[in-house]
């Protein structure tokens, strides 16, 4: 039996033997080690908000500017941050279509760090929020910008280099 292998942009055949149940043995050890690459794969593609103050907040930041709707907005500017316009997420919305998560950055309890990609094209942005340490927090600052193409990004400090 032969086993297929690319090798630097060729096609390699290995002979294998069935001699000693090493034909068995290489074939469940190949099984397992795609099943772990697979799901070590899917793993690195999760995106899940952190269930923190900040996280919470920036799940229903995510939400309201994804909705386009007025009653949303204004629950989450009153909830999360009353110094936020809801003119301005309403225009937001309009501009971008909203935002899909890409990752999150890094993560404390009342901070947060995350890349979004626009819904209406295919700009990248960086943001960050912090929420104070009132009871119940509320957002202090939160900044999105956009990552101009070919940028490498500093964390923590959100500078474009």
């Amino acid at each position: 039996m032969y086993l297929f292998t690319e090798i630097r942009g060729s096609y390699a055949a290995l002979s294998m033997r069935r001699e000693g149940g090493l034909y068995i043995r290489h074939l469940v050890l190949c099984r397992v080690l795609v099943l772990f690459f697979l799901a070590v794969g899917h793993g690195f593609g999760q995106t899940g908000i952190p269930d923190t103050p900040a996280g919470r907040t920036l799940r229903a930041w995510l939400d309201a500017c994804n909705s386009g709707d007025r009653a949303k907005v204004e629950a989450y500017a009153q909830t999360f941050n009353p110094a936020e316009s809801v003119e301005r997420m309403l225009a937001l919305h309009n501009e971008t279509g909203g935002f899909q998560l890409l990752a999150i950055e890094s993560s404390e309890p009342l901070s947060i760090t995350f890349r979004v990609k626009e819904r209406a094209s295919s700009r990248i942005g960086i943001g960050s929020l912090r929420m104070n340490d009132a009871e119940p927090p509320v957002v202090q600052t939160f900044e999105l910008r956009p990552i101009p193409p070919g940028a490498v990004v500093a964390f923590p400090a959100l500078r474009c280099l």
